[in-house]
């Protein structure tokens, strides 16, 4: 028999939003330790981890519990512990607002929730336990586990993982007990001993297998001055430009999350099916490829297929300015109307859009794809007040999986065709 042990260091790259169930400070807050430190629980690790895998192989490592069948779980999964101080993490709260067709706002759909941004790791272990005769059986599972974890996909923890949150970077280090041989050394053995670990290996993991997504990684140059505007009352403003601070800069960088390219892209897509006066049919379509929201039939709600990174914008320049709005009549300015803001201008970032080819019609791939050459044009704006020129922004470059598509992209050729994302 083996006992397996993994020690993961799970670094953020995104922020993390992961629901206590309490709304003392937004909506809903972010879960925490008795330290008041975050952390995630190991029952989330578990079902993240389990759900990489295909069901069948999920229930052999994980277990299964039904009337008629039960698998013990050979794996115990601990909770990832926060390796950081109180200095290594901003707690921030983000707007949440679902748009109609107008690009208004919906009634009683606007909310705010608490997200988690920090550049130290947290540590989590998985103990396994392979019985001889389950050897040949067990292993390929853990190693197609830890190749899924490798795949673009990669891992993703805690909600809106399809708006891009809770994406982690993992290292892996590994220690194998031989038993009876070890059962001295195993005894004598704690993982969470400060120096448990220091005489193993970072454990490669394996090769990435064959993904049913491709990746789209779009280069953008931002033309002009962009906002997602958020409340800030210090230095005497009213409004700021989302931060990242999920970046081991001492800089607060401007960024355009998940959320805002997931909203700008469906609602462009959904005004094409309009102009170019293709079948309502299609609007479903873009419905369900996006998510069927909540508020539609219970029996068909859908989790989004297409999942939108947040763009970290780099070497741009915040700057401020004074607005105010003046009545058009009199050219005064309107009682209550001035207010001050902080925006970003210029600058670089880059987009990844993650699909499964199989999710896109015809139809969808030429919209996704005319999508993309409106941006490309300034036709789409990144952020908000796009009617005063802001959020213009221009394709540097683009690849579609491995592949560099730039060229045909300029062409105006519709990149996303068959040939390209098989």
């Amino acid at each position: 028999m083996k006992k397996i042990y993994y020690l993961l260091h799970l670094t953020q790259t995104s922020p993390l939003r992961l629901s206590s169930g309490f709304g003392e400070n937004a909506d809903t807050d972010l879960i925490k330790d008795s330290r008041g430190y975050p952390f995630i629980p190991g029952s989330s690790l578990a079902g993240v981890l389990r759900s990489l895998l295909p069901e069948q192989e999920g229930n052999r490592l994980f277990g299964k519990l039904e009337k008629d069948t039960a698998y013990e779980s050979l794996i115990i999964v601990s909770d990832a512990v926060f390796t950081g101080n109180d200095h290594d993490f901003t707690l921030s709260v983000r707007d949440g607002v679902a748009l109609t067709d107008e690009g208004t706002a919906k009634d009683t759909a606007k909310y705010d929730f608490e997200v988690l941004e920090c550049t130290k790791p947290y540590i989590a272990s998985l103990e396994v336990t392979v019985a001889d005769s389950l050897e040949t059986e067990i292993l390929p599972i853990l190693d197609h586990l830890f190749s899924a974890i490798r795949s673009e996909e990669g891992l993703r923890l805690g909600g809106r993982t399809t708006r891009g949150f809770g994406a982690m970077k993992v290292e892996v280090r590994q220690k194998v007990f031989t038993f009876p041989a070890d059962l001295t050394t195993w005894l004598a053995w704690f993982p969470y001993d400060k120096n448990a670990w220091e005489s193993c290996e970072p454990f490669e993991l394996p090769e990435a297998g064959n993904s049913h997504t491709v990746a789209i990684h779009i280069d953008l140059m931002m033309q002009g001055s962009f906002t997602v505007r958020v409340s800030d009352k210090t230095d005497e403003l009213d409004y700021s430009f989302l931060k990242s601070r999920n970046t081991a800069s001492t800089e607060h960088l401007a960024a355009v999350p998940g959320t805002t390219w997931a909203g700008v892209f469906r609602h462009h897509m959904r005004n094409l099916v309009r102009e170019m006066q293709m079948d309502d049919a299609v609007l479903a379509e873009i419905d369900s490829l996006f998510g069927v929201p909540k508020e539609g039939d219970k029996k068909d709600i859908r989790r989004s297929g297409i999942t939108f990174s947040e763009m970290v914008v780099e070497g741009g320049n915040p700057y401020s300015q004074t607005r105010i709005a003046i009545d058009r009549f009199t050219m005064a300015p309107r009682n209550g109307a001035l207010y001050k803001e902080k925006v970003y201008q210029g600058g670089h970032g880059t987009l990844t859009i993650l699909i499964s080819p199989s999710l896109l019609s015809p139809e969808l791939r030429t919209l996704l794809s005319i999508t993309l050459l409106d941006l490309d044009h300034g036709i789409l704006h990144a952020g908000g007040e796009g009617s005063v020129g802001r959020g213009m922004a221009k394709v540097s470059r683009i690849r579609v999986g491995n592949k560099d598509v730039t060229e045909a992209f300029q062409n105006k050729s519709l990149i996303l065709n068959d040939k390209e994302v098989v």
